[in-house]
């Protein structure tokens, strides 16, 4: 099937190059990888968790972990840590965090 099929179409829509998660080199998730959650955050001003996201991006980085939390009942807060693996270099988009915003930074 070729570009612009509706396969292709539900393929973009289901992978992570269309989600809000870790994408490196342009790279599609290995679907036999799981995500781990590592950590719980739950103080008085901070609410979230710490995912392993390392088995799903293995073959493009050494590791990765997310955490996403909301501080002080108002504000998302996501985080991630990725190490290179040292056998091939990486790209990796990031998206300024204001775009998430609904108030558009402000």
């Amino acid at each position: 099937m070729g570009y612009g099929t509706e396969f292709d179409a539900l393929g973009f829509r289901l992978n992570n190059l269309n989600h809000s998660t870790i994408s490196i080199n342009d790279a599609r998730h290995r679907v036999d990888g799981a995500a781990t959650l590592t950590t719980t955050i739950n103080t008085a001003t901070e609410l979230g968790a710490t995912f392993d996201l390392t088995e799903v991006v293995s073959d493009q980085a050494a590791s990765a972990t997310r955490t996403v939390k909301i501080v002080n009942d108002k504000d998302l807060v996501v985080m991630d840590e990725i190490k290179a693996r040292t056998d091939k270099s990486a790209k990796s988009t990031l998206v300024h965090g204001d775009a998430c915003r609904p108030d558009g930074g402000k």
